[in-house]
This record gives structure tokens, C-alpha cells and sequence, in this order.
């Protein structure tokens, strides 16, 4: 879920889309993927032709789960990033709008995380309003970013919402589902030349990672996104489906959550609608892959043997253009002391994207283990060139030290 957040689709292995950062992961959305085992098979192109559009309306009328009884189900109405009385109050007290901006930033997020303020205690799976966070004292990443942005706004900060790109993190909820994580953070421009990251874990942070600016209306999105999920794995059906149809109101073009809809609807036996609308989600965006894992799933349930191994190669063509893919492979091996396998992903890794600082620093990791001295420290010099100012004098810094 965001943080679950991170997450945005099913496939009997629920996929949030998900990113972790360290032990203490900050999420954003959801993906439920089907859970099958994958056959790495050749890539191809799928072809369907596109979906009609009143197919895609009965989808959200509901009709097809509830009847008659699903013109009934209100749409849930949350602000996630409102601010009470409350609030305001409190952050006038704890940081107030004397202090200069960079110092006013900082503050709010000592206050909004330390334990003898406000202590907000990470939840990965809990998504909540700002408000309602404010008063709980827990949630995940979405969750932290929602109340950073609304009292940060309102202490005069120009906040910015982050949703942040890493390595490919899943997580398996139950035996049946995937969860894939996807980060948020926010961001604080202090001046033209001074920007403040301000993330759940900061000691995890990697500040060259690329981020994409987010409006209030996709975190929004992506609230109703997470509820759903969270609705959907508390079996509170109606109430999940209310939030599904509230974010795809709200952003109909929206692939990851079409393809977490139709894990709801595979989740309550209506293979038929999941089948449309994962397909849906891979005309929206071709390369999203947790629809495709799901059309595996629901194919091979089915006796459908071709169809199954059609997105198979879909899926295997995707992750073999992936270099973040390539790159959480070779951290995989590594982690598992296999050397050979990892030099030969992170190689990979390299040739997709060879502006990236993290994969070059992996391979001099690598070729460390290896016994490739030489080669490590080219890798290294490799990773200070591409950084950016944040990561490039922590390599130079270690380069020094080999040096010496």
C-alpha cells in the first residue's frame, strides 16, 4: 500500500507497488499480483483489441458483485492532506514561522518524528489522513508525506510531494499475494540553490535517486488507491469498492490501480471483469507488469496454456529492459555471496542505463569479491563521475581512503 504506497496493482499476489527503504520502508501504493510462479520465456507483444467503454463502466457501477445494491454504496469523501484546528495549534507551538525556512523545515520533521513529540511510528500497511495520523500517531510513508505537505503548507514552506525511483522491492502478504512498494517523500525548497529531502527514513535516503513531483490530486488518488487495498484485505468489500471507484473517478487513466480493481474482482470470483480490466491497465501502460503477472494467473486457472505463456514473454520482455530490474538481481546474488550471477546482472544493469551511480557502485562491490582490485576502483571512479554533488563526494571520499 502506499508505503502501501508505493503499491498500484494485483495479481493473486498483491502488488502495491512498493519501495523500501532499508528495514524501515516508506510505501505508496499498492499492486495485488496473483501469485504464480514466472517461466522466464522469450519476449513477444501481446496484442488485444481495445477495451469498450461500457464494459469498463459496468466494472464501476459494481453491478456485477452487489446487484441492484451497489447504486447505494457512497464514495468516501477524506482529505487526506486537511489540517484540523488541532494541528494548526500544534505546529505553531512546536515550530511557528519564526524561524528561517530551511531551520522551520527540519524542525516540522524532528517534530513530526521524534518520540518525545509528535513520534510518529511507521506502519507500512496503515494508510491514513493527515488528521488521522496527526491523532494515531502511526502510518506509513504516504501517510507521514500527507502530514508533512499539509502542516508544512500551512507554516508558509514551499512543500513539494516526491514520489521517489528505486530498485524494485515486493513483499509477500499471505500466500497469495505480492506486494510491490513504491516511495514518497516530500521535498522543501528553501531558495533557487537549497532544496530539503524530508523522508521517513532519512538514514535510508539515497539523494541521487530521480523523483517525480506529484500534485495533491495524484497523492489523493493514491490514498483512495491504498484504502482499497487495505478495504479489500480486511474482506470490507463495499467499503473497498468504494474507494476503487473514488480513484479511478479521479483518475481514470490510472493502470496500476484498473489493475489492483481487477484483482477485486478475481478476489470475489468474477474472472470475466478481472480479465477486462487488467487488460484495460495494459492498454493505459504497456510496460506495467503486475497486470500482465495477473493475466498469467488468471489464464492458467483457466486451462488457457497459450494465453498464460503469451504474457509470460510479455513479463520476461519487460523485466529484461528493466535495469532497475537488472540491478535488484544482482543485488539478490550479491546478497547471496553469488558472485559470477551478479557481475553478470549488474552488466546487464549498466548497458540499459549507464548514467545510473548506484549500478557502478554495486559493480565495484562485486569485483571486490571477486578479487578484481583493479577493475573495483575503476567501477568506483566510474559512480563518482555520474553522481550527482549529494552521493559524488561520499565515492570520493572512499576513493581517497583506496588510495592511500
Amino acid at each position: 500500500m502506499s508505503c502501501m504506497a508505493r503499491g498500484s496493482d494485483i495479481v493473486l499476489l498483491l502488488s502495491h507497488l512498493f519501495a523500501r527503504c532499508g528495514e524501515c520502508a516508506s510505501l505508496r501504493r499498492i499492486v495485488l499480483l496473483f501469485f504464480t510462479p514466472f517461466f522466464l520465456i522469450s519476449c513477444t507483444h501481446v496484442h488485444h483489441a481495445p477495451i469498450e467503454a461500457e464494459a469498463l463502466k459496468v466494472l464501476l457501477s459494481g453491478e456485477p458483485l452487489f446487484g441492484s445494491a451497489a447504486h447505494e454504496i457512497e464514495l468516501p469523501s477524506e482529505n487526506p492532506l486537511a489540517l484540523t484546528e488541532e494541528m494548526k495549534r500544534y505546529a505553531d507551538l512546536m515550530v511557528g514561522r519564526a524561524l528561517k525556512k530551511g531551520d522551520r523545515a527540519e524542525t516540522l520533521h524532528q517534530t513530526i518524528l521524534h518520540p518525545g513529540a509528535l513520534g510518529l511510528d511507521y506502519q507500512p500497511y496503515l494508510t491514513l489522513t493527515a488528521a488521522e495520523a496527526f491523532d494515531q500517531r502511526q502510518g506509513n510513508c504516504l501517510t507521514f508525506t500527507a502530514l508533512y505537505y499539509a502542516m508544512g503548507k500551512y507554516l508558509g514552506l514551499k512543500v513539494f510531494i516526491n514520489e521517489v525511483e528505486v530498485p524494485l522491492t515486493w513483499d509477500l502478504q499471505g500466500d497469495q499475494t505480492f506486494v510491490l512498494f513504491r516511495h514518497v517523500n516530500a521535498m522543501v525548497k528553501v531558495n533557487h540553490l537549497t532544496r530539503i529531502i524530508v523522508d521517513l527514513d532519512m538514514n535510508s535516503y539515497n539523494q541521487g535517486v530521480s523523483e517525480t513531483t506529484l500534485s495533491e490530486q495524484e497523492l489523493t488518488v493514491q490514498y483512495y488507491n491504498n484504502r482499497a487495498m487495505e478495504s479489500l484485505n480486511a474482506n470490507q468489500y463495499k467499503k473497498a469498492f468504494g474507494y476503487f471507484k473514488k480513484a479511478l473517478t479521479l483518475n481514470p487513466s490510472d493502470a496500476a490501480i484498473w489493475s489492483n480493481f481487477g484483482v477485486f474482482y478475481n478476489r470475489l470470483g468474477h474472472d470475466v471483469e478481472a480479465e477486462i480490466a487488467f487488460k484495460h491497465a495494459l492498454m493505459l501502460k504497456p510496460s506495467h507488469r503486475p497486470p500482465a503477472m495477473n493475466l498469467v494467473h488468471l489464464y492458467e486457472n483457466r486451462g488457457e496454456t497459450e494465453n498464460a505463456l503469451q504474457y509470460e514473454r510479455l513479463v520476461r520482455f519487460h523485466q529484461s529492459k528493466n535495469p532497475f530490474y537488472q540491478y535488484y538481481l544482482a543485488k539478490r546474488f550479491y546478497d547471496q555471496q553469488r558472485w559470477n550471477e551478479a557481475r553478470t546482472k549488474i552488466q546487464n544493469a549498466i548497458t540499459l542505463n549507464q548514467d545510473e551511480h548506484r549500478f557502478y557502485h554495486l559493480q565495484a562491490q562485486i569485483m571486490h569479491q571477486l578479487g578484481d582490485h583493479e577493475r573495483a576502483l575503476r567501477s568506483l571512479t566510474k559512480a563518482a563521475e555520474v553522481a550527482e554533488v549529494y552521493d559524488r563526494a561520499r565515492y570520493e571520499r572512499k576513493l581517497s581512503a583506496l588510495n592511500q
